[in-house]
Formats: C-alpha cells, sequence, structure tokens
C-alpha cells in the first residue's frame, strides 16, 4: 500500500484557488492527504510547523488507529485550532486497513495483552504459579528466593503460557534485584528446558527477554533493563533455546527507529572505535558501525560538536565495552571491537 502525504505547500499549489486543486486518477491503494479544502488558505501555524503539520503530528503515532480514522482526527484537530478556517482533505483509494502504529499487542500473537502489558495481569490466589509471581513482586529477598525455590517442574507443566510469560518477567525483575534464586534461575535455565516441553519454556524465556526491552504497559523501555544482560543472553548459545532470540527479535524489528542492530540475532557485528591523541591523553572520537559514525546523535545542521564544549568522562576499556554493548542491546560475546588511533 502507498500512503502519499502532501503538506501545505510542499508541492507549488496555490491552495486558496480551487483551480489549483488538479483532478487525477490515482492506483488503488493510494491516500494522498491536503493541508486544507478547496478554497482555504494553509496557515503557517504560531511553532516550527505549519497548522496542518502540527496536528499531524499529534495523531500519526496513535496505536492501532487506522489512517482514516487518524486523519478525522488531525481534522478535528486543525479544526479547532484554526477556529474552524481550515479543513484538511483527502483524496484515497485505499481498499484495505493501513495503521501507522500498530501496539506490542497487535503485533504479536503469541500472548495476551494482559500478558505483554503486565501491569494488567490478574493473579489467581489459587494458582501455584500466580502465587510465585506475587511472592516475585515483593522487593525482598527473603520472600523472593524461597517462592522460586518452591516452583516445580509440574507446577511449570500444569500453567499456561501466558502464566509462564509474565513469571519470565518477573524472574527477570527479581534478578535484577539481585535475588539469588532469580538469577541461578537463568544460570540453569538450560538444564530445566531440557526436561520441559517446547511451548513452556519457551514462554518463559519469551517473558525473561521481553522484559529487558518493554516496561510493564508494553511500551518500549527509554533504556534497556541491563543488570543481568550479559548473563540473560549468554543463553542464547544454546541452540536448543534459539526460537525465543527470534521471537525477542520480531519484536524488536517493530522499532527500526530505536536501534542501530536488532537485538536477538545471533550474529557479530564490527564496531570501529576511532580515537585520537591530545594533550590529557587519548580521546575516543568516532564509534563506526556499517561505515557510521554512531557517537554523536545527529544535529539538525548535521554537524558534529565542537569537543571542546563535551564534558569528558575517563573510562577502563572493559567498562566502556560494557556500556557499548548494553546501549546497543548486543552481548560483548557478539561485538568484535576494533580500536584505531590517529
Amino acid at each position: 500500500m502507498r500512503v502519499v502525504i502532501i503538506l501545505s505547500g510542499s508541492c507549488g499549489l496555490d491552495l486558496s484557488r480551487k483551480e489549483g486543486w488538479l483532478p487525477f486518477m490515482s492506483r488503488k491503494g493510494t491516500l494522498i492527504a491536503y493541508a486544507t479544502s478547496p478554497g482555504q488558505v494553509a496557515e503557517d501555524g504560531k511553532g516550527k510547523n505549519g497548522e496542518y503539520t502540527a496536528a499531524l503530528l499529534k495523531h500519526i503515532d496513535s496505536e492501532d488507529l487506522s489512517i482514516e480514522s487518524m486523519m478525522k482526527r488531525v481534522r478535528n484537530t486543525l479544526s479547532a485550532s484554526t477556529s474552524g478556517r481550515q479543513i484538511s482533505w483527502e483524496h484515497t483509494s485505499l481498499a484495505g486497513e493501513f495503521f501507522f502504529n500498530r501496539s506490542i499487542g497487535r503485533k504479536i500473537a503469541r500472548y495476551a495483552k494482559t500478558s505483554l502489558k503486565d501491569k494488567l495481569f490478574v493473579l489467581m490466589p489459587s494458582n501455584p504459579v500466580h502465587k510465585v509471581i506475587e511472592a516475585l513482586k515483593v522487593s525482598d529477598w527473603y520472600t523472593q528466593n524461597p517462592a522460586i525455590a518452591s516452583l516445580s517442574e509440574a507446577d511449570i507443566s500444569a500453567a499456561d503460557n501466558d502464566s509462564l510469560f509474565v513469571l519470565g518477567r518477573n524472574v527477570y525483575q527479581a534478578s535484577c534485584g539481585n535475588a539469588l534464586s532469580a538469577t541461578n534461575f537463568i544460570l540453569e535455565f538450560p538444564q530445566l528446558a531440557s526436561g520441559l516441553a517446547t511451548e513452556k519454556w519457551r514462554a518463559i524465556l519469551d517473558g525473561m527477554l521481553f522484559e529487558v526491552f518493554f516496561d510493564a504497559t508494553g511500551q518500549l523501555r527509554a533504556s534497556i533493563k541491563d543488570q543481568k544482560f550479559e548473563r540473560l543472553f549468554d543463553l542464547q548459545e544454546h541452540d536448543l533455546l534459539a526460537d525465543s532470540f527470534d521471537f525477542l527479535a520480531e519484536c524488536l524489528t517493530q522499532y527500526p527507529q530505536s536501534f542501530h542492530v536488532v537485538p536477538g540475532k545471533n550474529r557479530q557485528i564490527a564496531i570501529d572505535i576511532v580515537t585520537k591523541k591530545d594533550a590529557e591523553g587519548c580521546l575516543m572520537d568516532g564509534i563506526r558501525l556499517g561505515g557510521q559514525n554512531i557517537l554523536w546523535l545527529e544535529s539538525e545542521d548535521d554537524d558534529e560538536p565542537d569537543l571542546t564544549s563535551v564534558v569528558r568522562r575517563t573510562v577502563d576499556v572493559d567498562r566502556f565495552e560494557g556500556e557499548l554493548s548494553t546501549r546497543l542491546g548486543v552481548p560483548r560475546r557478539l561485538l568484535k571491537i576494533s580500536y584505531a588511533n590517529y
């Protein structure tokens, strides 16, 4: 499906004149959106964007909203902000539904929305796995450790997959809080998995991996929960467990703008660290991945910042590589790091 959005003034049309609107035939599956209706003027707005663009930006990221419904919201917002002087308009030949932003619950069919957004998950006191989950939610090692120790293979085998997914999320959470039994659960997981049906261990591991990257509302975390990241990703070396890492990659491919490489892919990543000498020693000048410098966020004018204005921090190589690993969401064993001096 092709979606073409024409913002005010972008096509050189005089939108205040009806004769500026030229009839045309569009292929099936096309939507063209205009900032105004015929005979109206597109207003500039009060900020850096015109009124139409500002209204569009307010709604384009709405979850699970079809493009037609989203455009109606844009039209209403635009009308309100211009006191009815500007009404957006669309020409469409769409035959199917198109969404700019599908929620994680719509993208991933393996688990229920109440598991992916586990703050909505309802615990049943009579369910053995739910009792363990409830105990893990208490930030107290004396409650968490015995709860995990009490969990049997029979309890896991009898549980539904959504419960096991939420169990996995809470095991990882407890491990990040340094609950020893939770950390041991991760370390010993290959042995546990070998005695379980595939769908049972997969649900637990899916949950642990999901917790690293997604919060309790099912939203992508601003920064990953990395306290036990390396230990958890060591499980990727077991071929038996590969399916869960494929599941994670499937989840994260929906967010290409958030990652330089998609976590979960079991392949080596080559990184070139560019350094240069100065009066204070060795200064890192670039982190190159695939030929691009990912050290600096791109500015509007694409200029790298003046290094004289940057606050410097001294860090040893081991710590730096650990930070780089977690920021990329790639375990250190998969990073091939080279250092170049000039």
